[in-house]
């Protein structure tokens, strides 16, 4: 799956029967402040709900997975 240029806040959402997963993807650097805030005003979620921010770095096989409180 490619989202380049996604228009939303995050750039993927899973959805199962233990919970939702909202992902935003990088590669080589974190969020600017306003995709932060963004980010941030997503906070009325359920409680089986994350939001995470995904880093792709070059130099790394697997993506710095931090979740979002």
């Amino acid at each position: 799956m490619r989202a380049a240029g996604s228009l939303g806040v995050f750039d993927l959402v899973a959805i199962s029967r233990a919970g939702v997963r909202l992902v935003q993807a990088k590669t080589n650097r974190g969020p600017s402040r306003a995709e932060s805030a963004r980010l941030a005003a997503f906070d009325n979620l359920p409680p089986n709900a994350t939001r995470e921010l995904w880093l792709f770095r070059d130099s790394l096989r697997n993506p710095q997975i931090e979740v979002l409180r």
